[in-house]
């Protein structure tokens, strides 16, 4: 197996533990998968830097009724303590697990680091896709 295989498997891990914590609804479990400088760039909203501004951005997500998330690494490249990822999510809402429904799906941009062997989101930029209407 080639080490970006490899790369491409430990990411998604990291991915897995990322929808994970957001299912948690737990911001202090949600800022774990996070560096300590962290850029995060949501769609239509301007660049939220450090943990206390992306914590007050996940309480707002999850006061609106995001209860979970799937990620799906499409591609990743990378080397050392640093890598690049391209993929797709889709965002849940509801009251409950049980009770979800897809609140939305797009792609990010993900530069991730390695803190003490474990791969940390550093800078994560996501946009919706445009939903099309039927005339």
């Amino acid at each position: 197996m080639t080490d970006q295989a490899q790369l491409q498997r430990a990411i998604q891990a990291a991915e897995d533990q990322l929808a994970q914590a957001l299912a948690s609804r737990n911001v202090a479990t949600l800022l774990t998968r996070y560096t300590d400088d962290i850029h995060l760039m949501p769609h239509g909203t301007p660049t939220l830097v450090g943990k206390a501004a992306v914590g007050a951005y996940f309480e707002e997500v999850f006061r609106l009724g995001i209860c979970g998330a799937q990620f799906e690494s499409v591609s990743v490249e990378g080397a050392g303590d640093e890598a690049r990822e391209i993929g797709r999510y889709t965002l849940y809402a509801g009251p409950s697990q049980d009770e979800r429904v897809v609140a939305q799906q797009g792609r990010y941009l993900v530069i991730w680091r390695k803190v003490e062997g474990e791969w940390l989101l550093h800078w994560d930029m996501f946009n919706a896709e445009q939903v099309e209407t039927q005339v």
